[in-house]
């Protein structure tokens, strides 16, 4: 079944209904029957917000991200091979890393959980591509290759 298990692909099914109501819901609280695009900016502007019925649409929209995310997780999780969804920086200061991030999440900060403590320095950052990734880890020693070559001269 398209590489889903059955379970899988319930959820997902579940998730995607249950995000279409949840709009469905958001759109009949909205008295005029805004758009959900129009009521995403409105909530996040801050517009209405002292009335009732827009305070239930916010928390409506929380719950939405929150599936969304979900599905974006569980569509991500099967799709093997693929690397259309990864992008690739290449950080230089303060500490010199290659980080792969999943499309659309937050770069820097997978960079600073990643870095102890970040200095007052804004880090250097260049979105680089597959090729120079495998070039890059080609050129640099892993601690596995340090490791034998040290048992080679050992041996010696």
């Amino acid at each position: 079944m398209n590489s889903y298990m059955t379970t899988e692909w319930l959820r997902l099914l579940d998730l995607k209904a249950a995000i279409e109501a949840l709009n469905e819901k958001m759109v009949d609280l909205s008295y005029f029957r805004f758009r959900v695009p129009y009521i995403e900016q409105a909530v996040k502007a801050g517009r209405y917000q002292e009335k009732e019925n827009w305070q239930e649409i916010a928390r409506l929209l929380e719950v939405r991200k929150g599936y969304e995310q979900e599905l974006e997780e569980l569509e991500f999780s099967r799709r093997k091979g693929r690397l259309e969804s990864i992008r690739f920086y290449r950080f230089s200061l303060p500490i010199p890393a290659i980080l792969a991030v999943k499309k659309g999440c937050d770069k820097m900060k997978i960079y600073e959980n990643c870095v102890a403590a970040l200095s007052s320095e804004k880090p250097l950052m260049e979105e680089i591509s597959l090729a120079t990734v495998t070039w890059e880890m080609s050129r640099q020693p892993t601690e596995e290759q340090t490791y034998l070559s040290l048992e080679e001269i050992e041996i010696e």
